[in-house]
Protein backbone atom coordinates (compact mmCIF):
# COMPACT_ATOMS: atom_id res chain seq x y z
CA UNK A 1 0.00 0.00 0.00
CA UNK A 2 0.91 3.65 -0.33
CA UNK A 3 1.15 5.32 3.08
CA UNK A 4 1.22 9.08 3.60
CA UNK A 5 2.71 10.67 6.73
CA UNK A 6 1.56 14.01 8.04
CA UNK A 7 4.10 14.78 10.73
CA UNK A 8 7.58 13.30 10.81
CA UNK A 9 8.70 14.14 14.33
CA UNK A 10 9.80 11.52 16.84
CA UNK A 11 6.64 9.40 16.76
CA UNK A 12 6.29 9.69 12.99
CA UNK A 13 9.88 8.57 12.53
CA UNK A 14 9.35 5.62 14.88
CA UNK A 15 6.42 4.43 12.76
CA UNK A 16 8.42 4.98 9.56
CA UNK A 17 11.32 2.91 10.90
CA UNK A 18 9.05 0.05 11.98
CA UNK A 19 7.19 0.07 8.67
CA UNK A 20 10.44 -0.01 6.73
CA UNK A 21 11.86 -2.86 8.85
CA UNK A 22 8.77 -5.06 9.11
CA UNK A 23 6.40 -4.24 6.25
CA UNK A 24 6.55 -3.73 2.50
CA UNK A 25 4.62 -0.52 1.96
CA UNK A 26 5.52 2.54 -0.10
CA UNK A 27 6.06 5.55 2.17
CA UNK A 28 5.42 9.22 1.47
CA UNK A 29 5.44 12.36 3.61
CA UNK A 30 3.66 15.65 3.01
CA UNK A 31 6.26 18.32 3.69
CA UNK A 32 4.95 21.82 3.01
CA UNK A 33 8.09 23.27 4.56
CA UNK A 34 11.79 22.44 4.12
CA UNK A 35 12.40 18.78 3.18
CA UNK A 36 13.73 16.54 5.94
CA UNK A 37 16.31 13.77 5.81
CA UNK A 38 13.97 10.76 5.55
CA UNK A 39 15.71 7.91 3.71
CA UNK A 40 13.29 5.69 1.84
CA UNK A 41 10.42 8.19 2.12
CA UNK A 42 9.24 10.17 -0.91
CA UNK A 43 8.51 13.73 0.17
CA UNK A 44 5.58 15.56 -1.42
CA UNK A 45 5.49 19.36 -1.50
CA UNK A 46 1.74 19.91 -2.01
CA UNK A 47 -1.72 18.36 -1.80
CA UNK A 48 -1.74 18.26 -5.62
CA UNK A 49 1.24 15.90 -5.46
CA UNK A 50 -0.62 13.85 -2.84
CA UNK A 51 -3.56 13.53 -5.23
CA UNK A 52 -1.20 12.36 -7.98
CA UNK A 53 0.13 9.61 -5.69
CA UNK A 54 -3.32 8.62 -4.31
CA UNK A 55 -2.22 7.11 -0.97
CA UNK A 56 -4.25 4.30 0.58
CA UNK A 57 -3.51 5.16 4.21
CA UNK A 58 -2.63 8.31 6.15
CA UNK A 59 -0.67 8.39 9.41
CA UNK A 60 -1.61 11.60 11.26
CA UNK A 61 1.43 12.29 13.48
CA UNK A 62 1.56 16.08 13.47
CA UNK A 63 0.84 18.43 16.43
CA UNK A 64 -2.32 17.56 18.34
CA UNK A 65 -4.29 20.67 17.37
CA UNK A 66 -3.93 19.70 13.69
CA UNK A 67 -5.14 16.09 13.99
CA UNK A 68 -8.79 16.42 12.98
CA UNK A 69 -8.21 19.03 10.26
CA UNK A 70 -5.47 16.82 8.77
CA UNK A 71 -7.64 13.73 9.07
CA UNK A 72 -10.44 15.55 7.22
CA UNK A 73 -8.11 16.36 4.32
CA UNK A 74 -7.07 12.73 4.06
CA UNK A 75 -10.51 11.19 4.62
CA UNK A 76 -11.96 13.47 1.93
CA UNK A 77 -9.52 11.76 -0.45
CA UNK A 78 -10.54 8.28 0.69
CA UNK A 79 -7.51 7.41 2.81
CA UNK A 80 -7.75 5.03 5.76
CA UNK A 81 -6.70 6.80 8.96
CA UNK A 82 -4.18 6.07 11.70
CA UNK A 83 -4.42 9.06 14.07
CA UNK A 84 -1.92 9.58 16.85
CA UNK A 85 -3.32 10.21 20.32
CA UNK A 86 -5.10 12.24 21.50
CA UNK A 87 -7.81 12.86 18.92
CA UNK A 88 -7.44 16.66 19.07
CA UNK A 89 -7.62 19.71 21.30
CA UNK A 90 -10.70 21.02 19.51
CA UNK A 91 -13.29 18.55 18.30
CA UNK A 92 -15.91 20.86 16.79
CA UNK A 93 -14.92 19.60 13.29
CA UNK A 94 -15.62 16.02 14.34
CA UNK A 95 -18.90 15.81 12.39
CA UNK A 96 -17.12 16.84 9.20
CA UNK A 97 -14.64 14.02 9.71
CA UNK A 98 -17.47 11.59 10.40
CA UNK A 99 -19.18 12.68 7.17
CA UNK A 100 -16.13 11.83 5.05
CA UNK A 101 -15.61 8.56 6.90
CA UNK A 102 -19.19 7.51 6.16
CA UNK A 103 -18.81 8.53 2.53
CA UNK A 104 -15.74 6.32 2.01
CA UNK A 105 -16.61 3.61 4.59
CA UNK A 106 -13.56 4.48 6.66
CA UNK A 107 -13.02 3.36 10.25
CA UNK A 108 -10.22 5.48 11.77
CA UNK A 109 -7.96 4.10 14.49
CA UNK A 110 -6.71 6.40 17.27
CA UNK A 111 -3.34 5.20 18.51
CA UNK A 112 -2.90 4.34 22.19
CA UNK A 113 -0.11 1.74 22.06
CA UNK A 114 -0.05 0.95 25.79
CA UNK A 115 -3.14 -1.18 25.14
CA UNK A 116 -0.67 -3.63 23.56
CA UNK A 117 1.73 -3.69 26.52
CA UNK A 118 2.09 -7.16 28.14
CA UNK A 119 1.19 -5.76 31.59
CA UNK A 120 -2.00 -4.19 30.29
CA UNK A 121 -2.89 -7.29 28.25
CA UNK A 122 -2.41 -9.50 31.32
CA UNK A 123 -4.61 -7.35 33.56
CA UNK A 124 -7.20 -7.18 30.79
CA UNK A 125 -7.19 -10.99 30.57
CA UNK A 126 -7.23 -11.89 34.26
CA UNK A 127 -8.86 -8.82 35.82
CA UNK A 128 -8.20 -7.22 39.21
CA UNK A 129 -6.39 -9.66 41.56
CA UNK A 130 -8.36 -11.16 44.40
CA UNK A 131 -8.16 -9.12 47.59
CA UNK A 132 -7.62 -5.78 45.85
CA UNK A 133 -10.24 -3.19 46.82
CA UNK A 134 -11.44 -1.86 43.47
CA UNK A 135 -12.46 1.45 45.05
CA UNK A 136 -9.32 2.16 47.10
CA UNK A 137 -6.33 0.12 45.96
CA UNK A 138 -5.74 1.07 42.31
CA UNK A 139 -3.10 3.66 41.48
CA UNK A 140 -1.74 4.70 38.07
CA UNK A 141 1.38 6.85 37.79
CA UNK A 142 3.36 8.40 34.97
CA UNK A 143 6.20 10.78 35.75
CA UNK A 144 8.53 12.06 33.08
CA UNK A 145 10.45 15.14 31.97
CA UNK A 146 9.07 16.74 28.83
CA UNK A 147 12.46 18.12 27.90
CA UNK A 148 13.95 14.64 27.52
CA UNK A 149 11.61 13.56 24.70
CA UNK A 150 10.51 16.81 23.05
CA UNK A 151 12.79 19.38 21.44
CA UNK A 152 11.92 23.02 22.06
CA UNK A 153 10.20 25.07 20.83
CA UNK A 154 7.37 22.57 20.60
CA UNK A 155 3.59 22.44 20.56
CA UNK A 156 3.81 20.36 23.75
CA UNK A 157 4.57 23.53 25.68
CA UNK A 158 1.31 25.22 24.68
CA UNK A 159 -2.09 24.35 26.09
CA UNK A 160 -4.02 25.44 22.98
CA UNK A 161 -1.86 23.22 20.78
CA UNK A 162 -2.34 20.09 22.88
CA UNK A 163 0.44 20.49 25.40
CA UNK A 164 0.22 19.59 29.06
CA UNK A 165 0.22 16.31 30.93
CA UNK A 166 -3.50 15.54 30.57
CA UNK A 167 -3.24 15.12 26.81
CA UNK A 168 0.45 14.20 26.47
CA UNK A 169 0.04 11.45 29.10
CA UNK A 170 -3.54 10.52 28.26
CA UNK A 171 -2.25 6.98 27.65
CA UNK A 172 -2.86 6.35 31.34
CA UNK A 173 -6.47 7.54 31.22
CA UNK A 174 -7.10 5.51 28.07
CA UNK A 175 -5.72 2.25 29.43
CA UNK A 176 -7.64 2.73 32.68
CA UNK A 177 -10.84 2.82 30.64
CA UNK A 178 -9.63 -0.12 28.53
CA UNK A 179 -9.06 -2.19 31.68
CA UNK A 180 -11.89 -1.14 33.97
CA UNK A 181 -14.67 0.05 31.68
CA UNK A 182 -16.13 3.37 30.66
CA UNK A 183 -15.16 6.37 32.76
CA UNK A 184 -18.24 8.02 34.24
CA UNK A 185 -16.47 11.14 35.53
CA UNK A 186 -13.08 12.65 36.26
CA UNK A 187 -12.32 14.63 39.41
CA UNK A 188 -9.15 16.19 40.76
CA UNK A 189 -6.71 19.04 40.32
CA UNK A 190 -4.09 20.26 37.90
CA UNK A 191 -1.29 22.80 38.21
CA UNK A 192 1.80 24.21 36.64
CA UNK A 193 5.33 24.07 37.95
CA UNK A 194 6.87 27.40 36.94
CA UNK A 195 10.33 25.88 36.57
CA UNK A 196 9.07 23.63 33.80
CA UNK A 197 9.66 24.43 30.14
CA UNK A 198 5.97 24.53 29.21
CA UNK A 199 4.69 27.95 28.27
CA UNK A 200 1.15 27.81 29.63
CA UNK A 201 0.16 24.13 29.88
CA UNK A 202 -0.41 22.12 33.04
CA UNK A 203 2.63 20.16 34.20
CA UNK A 204 0.91 17.95 36.76
CA UNK A 205 -2.50 16.40 37.35
CA UNK A 206 -3.72 14.42 40.35
CA UNK A 207 -7.05 12.99 39.32
CA UNK A 208 -9.54 10.28 40.24
CA UNK A 209 -11.34 8.26 37.59
CA UNK A 210 -14.77 6.92 38.46
CA UNK A 211 -15.74 4.02 36.21
CA UNK A 212 -19.29 2.87 35.50
CA UNK A 213 -18.18 -0.59 36.68
CA UNK A 214 -17.61 0.80 40.19
CA UNK A 215 -13.81 0.79 39.91
CA UNK A 216 -12.06 3.94 41.18
CA UNK A 217 -8.53 4.79 40.01
CA UNK A 218 -6.18 7.38 41.44
CA UNK A 219 -3.98 8.78 38.67
CA UNK A 220 -0.86 10.93 39.08
CA UNK A 221 0.69 12.53 36.01
CA UNK A 222 3.53 15.01 35.64
CA UNK A 223 5.88 16.15 32.89
CA UNK A 224 8.46 18.02 34.99
CA UNK A 225 9.73 15.23 37.21
CA UNK A 226 13.40 14.42 37.55
CA UNK A 227 12.28 10.82 38.00
CA UNK A 228 11.15 8.66 35.09
CA UNK A 229 8.56 6.09 36.12
CA UNK A 230 5.40 4.53 34.75
CA UNK A 231 3.44 1.92 36.64
CA UNK A 232 0.08 0.63 37.75
CA UNK A 233 -0.39 -0.52 41.34
CA UNK A 234 -3.12 -3.01 42.19
CA UNK A 235 -2.98 -3.31 45.97
CA UNK A 236 0.42 -4.80 46.77
CA UNK A 237 1.15 -5.52 43.10
CA UNK A 238 3.23 -2.78 41.46
CA UNK A 239 3.62 -3.41 37.74
CA UNK A 240 6.10 -1.28 35.79
CA UNK A 241 5.35 -0.29 32.21
CA UNK A 242 8.24 0.31 29.84
CA UNK A 243 7.65 1.58 26.32
CA UNK A 244 9.35 -0.52 23.63
CA UNK A 245 9.22 -0.96 19.87
CA UNK A 246 7.39 -4.24 20.46
CA UNK A 247 4.15 -2.59 21.51
CA UNK A 248 4.25 -0.16 18.59
CA UNK A 249 4.85 -3.04 16.20
CA UNK A 250 1.94 -5.01 17.66
CA UNK A 251 -0.20 -1.91 17.24
CA UNK A 252 0.78 -1.60 13.56
CA UNK A 253 -0.07 -5.24 12.90
CA UNK A 254 -3.43 -4.74 14.61
CA UNK A 255 -4.17 -1.65 12.53
CA UNK A 256 -3.40 -3.29 9.19
CA UNK A 257 -5.24 -6.48 10.16
CA UNK A 258 -8.37 -4.42 10.98
CA UNK A 259 -8.08 -1.77 8.30
CA UNK A 260 -11.46 -0.01 8.01
CA UNK A 261 -13.12 -2.66 10.16
CA UNK A 262 -16.20 -0.97 11.72
CA UNK A 263 -15.41 -2.81 14.95
CA UNK A 264 -11.80 -1.63 15.18
CA UNK A 265 -10.62 -1.02 18.73
CA UNK A 266 -10.50 2.62 19.80
CA UNK A 267 -12.27 3.88 16.74
CA UNK A 268 -13.49 7.42 16.19
CA UNK A 269 -16.56 7.31 18.44
CA UNK A 270 -14.79 5.68 21.38
CA UNK A 271 -11.81 8.01 21.20
CA UNK A 272 -13.98 11.11 20.74
CA UNK A 273 -16.06 10.29 23.81
CA UNK A 274 -13.03 9.92 26.07
CA UNK A 275 -11.26 12.93 24.57
CA UNK A 276 -14.36 15.06 25.20
CA UNK A 277 -14.38 14.05 28.89
CA UNK A 278 -10.69 14.84 29.31
CA UNK A 279 -11.05 18.22 27.61
CA UNK A 280 -14.11 19.11 29.69
CA UNK A 281 -12.29 18.25 32.91
CA UNK A 282 -9.21 20.20 31.81
CA UNK A 283 -11.23 23.29 30.95
CA UNK A 284 -13.08 23.20 34.27
CA UNK A 285 -9.85 22.61 36.20
CA UNK A 286 -8.13 25.60 34.56
CA UNK A 287 -11.03 27.88 35.46
CA UNK A 288 -10.49 26.97 39.12
CA UNK A 289 -6.82 27.96 39.13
Amino acid sequence: MKILFLGTGSIGQRHIRLLQNHFDHELFALRLETPKDLPGVTQLASWLRVEDVRPDVAFICNPTHLHISSAIECAARGMALFIEKPLDVYIFWLEVLRHHCRRWSLSPYIAYPLRFHPVIETIRLFGIPEGVDKKRDIEIVCRTNLGTWRQYPTYSAHRKQGGGCLLELSHEIDYAQFLFGKIERIEGNIGRDESCTTTDAETWAYITLYHESGVVCDVRLDVFSGKEERFIRLGEHKLSIRVTDEIYLKQLHYFFNHLNDPGIMNGLDEAAELCTKILAFREAAWTRL
